[in-house]
């Protein structure tokens, strides 16, 4: 299987490359547990399209629920805050950074995945295809344009922007 390489850097950079140092630090955890992450969100929208226009504010991954309770107490081990929230997502906080593991089996549900490997700035993972992207931000913008908050209405108009990024980009690995 190829591997698709990120080596440029959105617009936000210094924040990205903050990122990267938490993820690799939560990605031994992962190692440690035998759990393989699989990248989403604007990091992997940024992975298809290189655009350095794309902000991305914080790392999206996704694994089984299952391993939730295990990966919050090797990673709070490490004196990191941790939180499962009521939305099956399991967020890692450090300071301003975020990192949030999604439930597969809630937000990827019915889903016919076919992750792919990258690297990530020399971090080896997988990542959603170009397909299951564009579904994820299909569901997301579905989800938000049904609200009235007007937060959640800016947000769903920046992700109809990204979508429209991500699908106007040939996947290339």
């Amino acid at each position: 299987m190829e591997t698709l390489t990120v080596t440029g850097y959105p617009k936000n950079a210094n924040h990205v490359r903050k990122l990267v140092t938490l993820c690799r630090e939560i990605l031994i955890v992962c190692d440690e547990l035998n759990i393989q992450p699989v990248l989403s969100g604007c990091m992997a929208a940024f992975a298809y399209t290189n655009d350095p226009e794309l902000e991305v504010a914080d790392l999206d991954l996704s694994c089984s629920e299952k391993e939730f309770p295990a990966l919050k107490s090797a990673i709070e081990s490490r004196s990191v805050l941790v939180n499962v929230t009521s939305w099956h997502v399991l967020q890692v906080r450090d300071e301003e950074l975020k990192i949030e593991f999604d439930s597969q089996e809630v937000w990827m549900a019915d889903m016919d995945l076919a992750p792919l490997n990258v690297d990530l700035y020399g971090l080896r993972l997988r990542i959603v295809d170009h397909a299951s992207l564009l579904e994820l931000y299909r569901r997301a913008i579905k989800t938000l344009s049904e609200t009235k908050d007007p937060l959640q209405r800016l947000k769903c108009r920046k992700l109809k922007i990204t979508y429209s990024t991500i699908e106007a980009a040939t996947p290339s690995r």
